[in-house]
């Protein structure tokens, strides 16, 4: 069984949105001969990393809705310019619609199994 992770989507109010951000900036990534994949970059590495990276997905929450997914290709520890540890969800450029349903707020993120 896949682990998945469930993530507020700040910023973007729907799934176009967040299909455009992610465009513009794999449009930059490009520009400087950088990777393209779209990467989410979150402050903590998940401890069950090896159970989502591959196999599982973020599920992003937008606007209080559970609205799209996309999978996690790698899960990549990371040191950010300002010397702080982060992590880098580098995610599958499919952004897959859900079944939406109602989610309430909440911090960081929350695994999710599917049954």
């Amino acid at each position: 069984m896949a682990l998945h992770l469930l993530k507020l989507c700040v910023g973007p109010a729907s799934i176009e949105e967040l299909a455009a951000r992610q465009a513009r900036f794999r449009d930059e990534a490009l520009r400087l001969g950088l990777d393209p994949a779209p990467v989410h970059t979150t402050r903590m590495v998940p401890k069950r990393r090896s159970e989502i990276a591959g196999r599982g997905s973020i599920y992003w929450v937008i606007k209080g809705t559970l609205s799209c997914r996309q999978a996690v290709a790698a899960i990549e520890p990371s040191t950010g310019d300002d010397g702080i540890g982060r992590c880098r969800l580098v995610l599958d450029p499919a952004i897959v619609a859900v079944a939406p349903r109602p989610c309430r707020p909440f911090q960081g993120w929350r695994y999710l199994t599917q049954g």
